[in-house]
């Protein structure tokens, strides 16, 4: 298993059934989610940055940065569900 694959397997054992996309552009469910993860792995070299996780029990929040034409712009900054 390489490690992209075993990182996109950890958000599929570790993400809540009752996900909630906060992009009002994407449909809603963890289904979905696992789905759009698939097709990132199609790309051929994706990168994001984690910059920041904030932990105040019982919810996390992940704010992550991706570079698009050159610049930055968030690629995720939503809660996560329990820590």
């Amino acid at each position: 298993m390489d490690e992209l694959t075993e990182r996109t397997g950890a958000f599929e054992r570790c993400e809540a059934p009752h996900h909630v996309q906060h992009n009002p552009g994407l449909k809603e469910g963890r289904a979905l989610a696992i789905e759009r993860r698939s097709a990132m792995r199609a790309r051929p070299e994706p990168r994001f940055t984690l910059k920041r996780v904030l932990v105040d029990k019982p919810l996390t929040c992940m704010d992550a940065r991706t570079a698009a034409g050159g610049a930055e712009r968030c690629a995720l900054s939503a809660p996560c569900g329990p820590a």
